[in-house]
């Protein structure tokens, strides 16, 4: 099915860093937008006359609710037409034209295993939808640990929540992996070391959720490949850059 056009408007925004931001779009239109838990919408953003230049995707960071308000997170990259509009441009009421929901990286039907979900940066976001949905809905769930690696620690989205879920649910974890940080007490260095050190990573049920920069992706892909049963069924992935 051919993805719908939407018109939605700018009802907060949040600089969280100097490199995160995070904030809201309120569709125009009556009717609730239904998405999937996990899933992006395509933006049209005044960045030039080429297709190219102004379509950007971008995870939805809520799930479907009554106010019709879709949430986002975003990083900043230098020289990026997109970061400049986010960043120094975008205004509470400007109005941005969108398409979707897209994508088939969503939550999964089948919670009765462990899942290990690996993010980089802003691919936190979609499981974060996924999270408040399992919440929302209150899904059982076997276990569940997110390995979230970032650079500093102002630029850590959602920490707060993670640490409500974290004690909500005994079966929720989570590593919060810092690659440039000095005034950290966590975990330093980057994701893969730590799902690699996972206790969990040589069984047969476990499912890989991977959401981040190719860079990421590609080398977790080598380091886990060897180390699952089926690597078409327990390893999952979206990527970005």
């Amino acid at each position: 099915m051919k993805a719908k056009w939407h018109i939605g408007r700018v009802t907060d925004i949040e600089h969280i860093s100097k490199t995160k931001l995070s904030f809201s779009i309120k569709l125009k239109e009556e009717q609730q937008f239904e998405f999937e838990a996990g899933q992006f919408v395509t933006m049209d953003l005044p960045l030039g006359e080429k297709r190219r230049q102004r379509w950007r995707s971008y995870s939805i960071a809520n799930i479907p609710n009554v106010e019709n308000k879709l949430s986002f997170s975003i990083g900043y990259l230098e020289n990026g037409l997109a970061s400049a509009y986010f960043f120094e441009q975008m205004s509470i009421g400007d109005e941005i034209k969108f398409k979707g929901p897209e994508g088939t990286f969503v939550l999964p039907a089948n919670l009765n295993r462990p899942i290990i979900m690996i993010a980089t940066g802003t691919g936190v976001v979609p499981f974060i939808s996924m999270l408040r949905k399992i919440k929302q809905d209150k899904i059982p769930f076997e276990s569940i640990h997110l390995i979230y690696g970032s650079r500093l620690v102002e630029d850590i989205l959602y920490h707060s929540e993670l640490e409500e879920w974290k004690e909500e649910f005994g079966n929720f974890q989570f590593d919060i992996v810092l690659s440039r940080a000095t005034n950290w007490n966590g975990t330093k260095g980057y994701v893969h070391d730590t799902y690699l050190n996972s206790d969990i990573h040589d069984e047969e049920q476990v499912l890989y959720l991977l959401c981040g920069w190719t860079s990421m992706i590609d080398e977790a892909m080598l380091n886990l490949f060897p180390k699952v049963n089926d690597p078409t069924k327990q390893i999952k992935y979206e990527l970005y850059g």
